[in-house]
């Protein structure tokens, strides 16, 4: 594979778990109020894993979909070289 689809895949994972960890950060604050010390540790330490379990599906996915537009335009280009 191409050092520029590694690079966007890079970028692009980076982008998606950012933002899918910031996303699950916020459903858990803005849905928990934890009144004990013990809440106080354990929703933060859950909403930190959820994140990275949701940001690690989220990067796969968007992983597969790139190499899935490389597959369909990579197919196309030659198609239209053919022709």
């Amino acid at each position: 594979m191409s050092n520029k689809i590694q690079i966007t895949k890079a970028i692009v994972g980076a982008i998606v778990r950012f933002g899918t960890g910031s996303i699950v950060y916020a459903i858990v604050r803005n849905n928990t109020t934890p009144e004990s010390a013990f809440e106080k540790i354990s929703i933060p330490a859950g909403s930190f894993v959820l994140g990275g379990i949701a940001s690690d599906a989220a990067r796969q996915y968007s992983e597969r979909m790139i190499d899935d537009l490389v597959e369909t335009f990579g197919g196309l280009k030659d198609n239209v070289k053919s022709a």
